[in-house]
């Protein structure tokens, strides 16, 4: 299914290196499609200040300050997310670049899993159909830092050491926990059109119910998965 997000994003150009730059901009719907019914005008907006030694902070709301109960349950996500993201250059030839951003999202009257797939189970993913309505807000927080290693011209190394989503009522993973997560990733250029990005990642679930670790990979079943993916990006 092809999803939207309609932007209308304006730039304010940045004058100095240390002021505060306000990027406003507004959109129709938040990860929801243009036809759902549930969809409501929200505000994207963006804070950048630029400190010394090659270091930026950016403070960004994607979706309106405050998302009304939906009347409906939705079939789709209606997200609203706060991020503070830290972004540091170690050198001024930029071979080593760090990026750490802490998130906070919610959604009101949502479904556990968030959006709905309504396709056949499958061994591989049998966790399908609507799930259990979440009365009032579902939020979710998380950290993450991404930092990259320039190796060539034409390659880097990109590691994620960082990565806490808190799930509080499942409403983004389907499953209410913390999770660990570790990823290894390299990017090629062949080109400046065309680069491909094969990574690693490991997965773990960190809460308890009941005694009883969430179990919320293979269908439920495991506390821990490993991942390997790959994607190749064409520009035009």
């Amino acid at each position: 299914m092809l999803w939207w997000q309609i932007w209308l994003v304006t730039v304010i150009k940045k004058l100095r290196r240390d002021i505060l730059i306000p990027v406003p901009g507004r959109f129709r719907g938040a990860r929801a499609v243009i036809q759902d019914e549930n969809m409501i005008t929200a505000i994207n907006t963006q804070i950048r200040q630029g400190v010394a030694n090659g270091a930026q902070g950016f403070v960004t709301v994607d979706g309106q300050p405050y998302q009304y109960p939906n009347l409906n349950v939705a079939a789709h996500d209606n997200l609203q997310q706060y991020n503070l993201t830290w972004q540091h250059k170690f050198n001024k030839k930029g071979t080593i670049v760090t990026m750490t951003e802490g998130y906070l999202e919610y959604q009101w009257n949502a479904l556990v899993g968030g959006n709905v797939n309504n396709g056949p189970p499958h061994t591989y993913a049998g966790l399908t159909g609507p799930g259990s309505y979440i009365n009032g807000i579902a939020p979710a927080v998380g950290i993450v830092n991404y930092t990259a290693f320039k190796i060539t011209d034409k390659d880097y190394i990109c590691v994620r050491p960082i990565d806490f989503p808190l799930d509080y009522k499942g409403e983004r993973t389907g499953f209410s926990t913390a999770y660990s997560e570790f990823t290894v990733g390299w990017c090629h250029h062949f080109n400046d059109k065309l680069l491909i990005r094969p990574e690693i990642r490991y997965d773990r679930a960190l809460s308890y119910n009941g005694g009883n670790i969430v179990t919320p990979y293979d269908n439920g079943t495991r506390r821990f998965q490993f991942e390997f993916g790959l994607d190749c990006i064409a520009r035009f």
